[in-house]
């Protein structure tokens, strides 16, 4: 058989119902596109600024729809819900402290996937991270974006910080 497209509306078994066995050597592409990025090194983030954070090194992405720097783009017939996760890590963190993480879409804060904290401790670390569900189409990108307010600047950990995510489904 060609390489090619199948396009169907109901897959059966030969008695009308039931399993259907996929042989080995069988690609089911379900939750594709998908990627995951960690940070390759520390980051600067500067006093109450916003700041979109960088993930250079891929760990994988499947459809080469992850920029190899910050940026996750749907590629052309991929729209859908996507799920999105991303973490991070600063240091030097004192009481009172703020720090946010959420999604960008198209540039814009996605205000359904904002999280908050604020530190109880002096000279503590704080990681944590996010989750979201982002509906997306062709040429939408996500990115990941950061703020604190120390007053001065801090900076990530990069073995702590990393983004990835996929299509939900088939």
């Amino acid at each position: 058989m060609a390489d090619g497209i199948l396009k169907v509306g109901q897959i059966t078994n030969s008695a009308g119902s039931g399993n259907i066995t996929i042989g080995s050597g069988v690609i089911v592409n379900v939750n594709r596109p998908a990627f995951s990025a960690v940070a390759s090194g520390s980051q600067t983030i500067a006093d109450a600024t916003n700041t979109i954070l960088t993930f250079a090194t891929e760990t994988f992405d499947t459809d080469e729809a992850y920029d190899g720097t910050n940026k996750f783009t749907v590629p052309a017939g991929q729209g859908g819900k996507y799920f999105f996760r991303a973490n991070i890590r600063l240091d030097s963190m004192y009481d009172e402290d703020e720090i946010q993480l959420t999604f960008y879409k198209n540039g814009s804060q996605d205000s359904t996937t904002i999280t908050f904290w604020r530190v109880a401790k002096d000279n503590i670390s704080v990681a944590f991270g996010i989750t979201g569900l982002i509906e997306l189409a062709a040429t939408d990108y996500v990115q990941v974006v950061t703020y604190q307010n120390r007053g001065s600047s801090r900076t990530t950990t990069a073995a702590a910080t990393a983004f990835s995510g996929y299509k939900l489904g088939a």
